[in-house]
């Protein structure tokens, strides 16, 4: 099996961080978003709306408490 991944980091105002996310989703198959973010009050909607309804694209968020791994027994995408 091969994976295909990728990490990007864009700096930019809070302004701004809807469309970046935006952007990079519209590249991707999949965009994953974090708890940490999530609890962000101030970039966690941005991200969130510049990644899920500005793209039509689907998004993955990891539940609070989840550990990474390489073999997951299940994923949702919706």
């Amino acid at each position: 099996m091969q994976l295909c991944y990728d990490v990007d980091t864009h700096y930019c105002d809070q302004a701004s961080v809807g469309d970046a996310v935006r952007q990079r989703a519209l590249c991707t198959d999949l965009t994953i978003i974090g708890p940490a973010l999530l609890k962000d009050t101030r970039l966690g909607p941005l991200v969130i709306n510049g990644s899920l309804f500005d793209t039509g694209k689907p998004v993955l968020v990891v539940p609070e408490g989840a550990k990474a791994t390489l073999s997951p027994r299940r994923v949702l995408v919706g």
